[in-house]
């Protein structure tokens, strides 16, 4: 995976984990959604061309850091990794926190 190789993020990184769909949770998934667009007498507008755009969840990476500061040279290192591996942001990042932030001292600086 090109994150975990990267000098310049591995610095900031506490840990990267990283998923793909199971094949038999993604063609769940479809299924699903079929048979609602049948109920709801809507076109299903998934194809093999756009399954890449209409199914946001196929692939994910988790990265742990440890203080808020390390965000800013986390953003940076992706978005040069995804502009030379040419990746497209489909959606923006979003962050989750156990606890409201700073909670450590060392973390004022």
């Amino acid at each position: 995976m090109a994150l975990s190789s990267t000098q310049q993020l591995n610095q900031h990184v506490h840990s990267i984990r990283s998923r793909l769909k199971d094949p038999d949770h993604l063609r769940d998934k479809l299924i699903l959604k079929l048979l609602t667009c049948k109920t709801d007498h809507r076109r299903f507008e998934v194809t093999a061309n756009n399954l890449l755009t209409k199914i946001n969840d196929l692939a994910g990476v988790r990265i742990l850091h440890l203080y808020t500061r390390q965000i800013r040279y986390i953003d940076r290192a992706l978005r040069e990794i995804f502009q030379e591996n040419q990746y497209d942001l489909l959606e923006g990042p979003f962050a989750r926190s156990w606890w409201p932030a700073p909670r450590c001292p060392s973390d004022h600086k």
